[in-house]
C-alpha cells in the first residue's frame, strides 16, 4: 500500500512537471510568434496623374502613401518632377488630421511616422512648360524609409496628336457627362439631392461636379459605391488647386464620406468622383450626394 501512494506521487509530480514544462514552451512560442509580426509594407502605395496634357496646361499628381504592415518613423517622400513642367503647389492630407497641408520642397515633400493602414495623400499641381510632340513626360516620386526605398512611376504624353474620345452612345445614359474636368462639372447641385450616375469604361476615371455655398457652413458629401468598384472622393475650393478635403478607403464596394467645416460663402466648390485603378461599370452606378446650408 505505501509502495503504491509511493509511485502515486511520483505520477503526479511528474504530470506537474510536464504542465509547467508545457506552459513554459507556450510562452516562449508566444514571445517568439509576437517578435515575427510582418515588416514595414508600402506596397499598396501608388501615383497617378494625367493620361495626355498640352504645352500650358495645369496638371495633377496625386501620391497615396499607405503601410499596411508595422509601424515605421521617419519615413520620408521625394518627387524628381519632369523637366517638361514647373512646381505650382504642392499639399498632402492625413486621415488623422482632416486638412490639407502646405509644401514646397518636392526634394522633401514630407517626413512622417506611420502607423499600420496610416495613409498620407499628396497632390503635386504642375504647369506644363515642354513643346516636345507626342513625348512621355515621365515622373518619379520616391518613398524612403529605414534603408528602404519604393519608386512609384507615372508617365503623361505631352501633346499627343491625337485625342481618344468616349463614344456618344455612353453618354445618352448619363445627363451629367461630359464631365471629365473641372471646367465641364456638371451642377451646380442642389443640397440633398442625389446624383445617380456611372464610370463607364477604363478611360472614363474622373466625374466632376459642383456646388456654389450660399452661405458658410460645412460641406458633407457622401458616395455610395458599387460593390464591384473602388472609386474616390475629393473637394476643391478653386477651378485648378488642389483638394482641400477626401476620402479614398482601399476596397471595393466602400462609400467614401467628406465632413468639410470651413466653407466659404459665395465660394464654388468641385467635387470630384475619381477611379484610381480604373474600376468601372456600365450596369452598376454610384450615387452621389452633397449636403449644404
Amino acid at each position: 500500500m505505501r509502495e503504491l501512494n509511493r509511485n502515486s506521487s511520483i505520477l503526479v509530480r511528474t504530470r506537474i512537471g510536464l504542465i509547467i514544462l508545457a506552459t513554459s514552451i507556450g510562452l516562449a512560442l508566444t514571445v517568439i510568434v509576437a517578435a515575427a509580426a510582418g515588416p514595414t509594407d508600402f506596397d499598396a502605395s501608388r501615383k497617378e496623374g494625367p493620361q495626355f496634357a498640352k504645352t500650358g496646361d495645369l496638371i495633377t499628381y496625386t501620391i497615396i502613401a499607405m503601410n499596411t504592415g508595422d509601424p515605421m518613423t521617419g519615413v520620408v517622400l521625394s518627387d524628381a518632377l519632369p523637366s517638361e513642367v514647373t512646381l505650382v503647389n504642392c499639399t498632402y492630407y492625413t486621415q488623422s488630421l482632416g486638412t490639407a497641408i502646405p509644401s514646397c520642397d518636392q526634394n522633401h515633400v514630407w517626413e512622417a511616422d506611420f502607423a499600420p493602414g496610416d495613409r498620407i495623400t499628396t497632390t503635386i499641381v504642375v504647369s506644363v512648360t515642354g513643346s516636345a510632340k507626342q513625348h512621355p513626360m515621365v515622373n518619379r516620386a520616391y518613398l524612403s524609409w529605414d534603408g528602404y526605398q519604393k519608386e512609384m512611376v507615372y508617365t503623361t504624353t505631352l501633346n499627343p496628336q491625337t485625342t481618344t474620345y468616349l463614344p456618344l452612345i455612353l453618354h445618352q445614359q448619363d445627363p451629367y457627362e461630359p464631365n471629365d474636368t473641372r471646367e465641364q462639372a456638371y451642377g451646380p447641385l442642389v443640397s440633398n439631392q442625389a446624383y445617380t450616375s456611372y464610370i463607364y469604361t477604363e478611360f472614363d476615371q474622373r466625374d466632376y461636379y459642383y456646388l456654389t455655398l450660399p452661405s458658410a457652413g460645412s460641406i458633407a458629401v457622401d458616395l455610395i459605391v458599387p460593390d464591384c468598384c473602388d472609386y474616390d472622393l475629393y473637394l476643391y475650393d478653386s477651378p485648378s488647386g488642389s483638394y482641400v478635403a477626401a476620402s479614398n478607403y482601399m476596397g471595393k464596394g466602400l462609400d467614401e464620406h467628406i465632413d468639410y467645416g470651413a466653407g466659404q460663402a459665395g465660394t464654388v466648390y468641385y467635387i470630384l468622383v475619381y477611379s484610381f485603378y480604373q474600376d468601372h461599370s456600365s450596369e452598376d452606378p454610384y450615387v452621389l450626394s452633397a449636403t449644404f446650408p
